[in-house]
């Protein structure tokens, strides 16, 4: 009897592998792997570290200086119609990034300080090329800025400062 137990078991176990073995034949499966990332959101300027300048008078002094985030102008000697100017296209602000960004400027004048009678702010001009308020990945704009003293500014002006400040600020569109 042993002998028909053990044959029992063995068809028994023969009929379980080979419904295992039918039933690991009919297996499916898929898979998704994914990556997300954000795209980026920067302008920036673009030109010469030191950017060609025009004075209306020599003795008008005028140094602009340029990084990838700050545009400086400094100008001195400057008398009543005299100016600086740097020109259109010497310097552009650029979206160096891959998404599209809407771009928005706001000039804040400084105050006017010197040692003298107090000279209005009015007295001194800022004149810009304006912007694209809408810059597509990769897009830019030519920037030109003039300083200048304006041809009215009395004597209350001499030896007085003035001071502006134009942000630029972009965000998605």
């Amino acid at each position: 009897m042993r002998a028909n137990q053990v044959a029992g078991l063995l068809a028994v176990v023969s009929v379980i592998a080979v419904a295992g073995i039918g039933y690991a034949a009919f297996t499916s499966s898929i898979s998704l792997n994914a990556t997300a990332s954000a795209g980026t959101l920067a302008i920036q300027w673009v030109g010469p570290a030191s950017p060609a300048v025009t004075t209306t008078s020599p003795n008008v002094t005028c140094a602009v200086s340029l990084t990838p985030t700050l545009l400086r102008m400094t100008v001195g000697g400057l008398f009543p119609g005299q100016s600086c100017t740097m020109p259109l296209g010497s310097v552009t602000v650029e979206n160096s990034g891959t998404l599209s960004a809407s771009v928005t400027a706001v000039e804040t004048p400084g105050p006017v300080t010197g040692p003298g009678t107090p000279c209005s702010a009015s007295n001194f001009t800022v004149v810009n090329s304006g912007y694209n308020p809408n810059l597509g990945p990769g897009a830019s704009f030519p920037w030109f800025q003039t300083a200048g003293l304006g041809a009215s500014a009395g004597n209350g002006c001499q030896g007085d400062s003035f001071s502006f400040t134009i942000s630029f600020s972009a965000t998605p569109e």
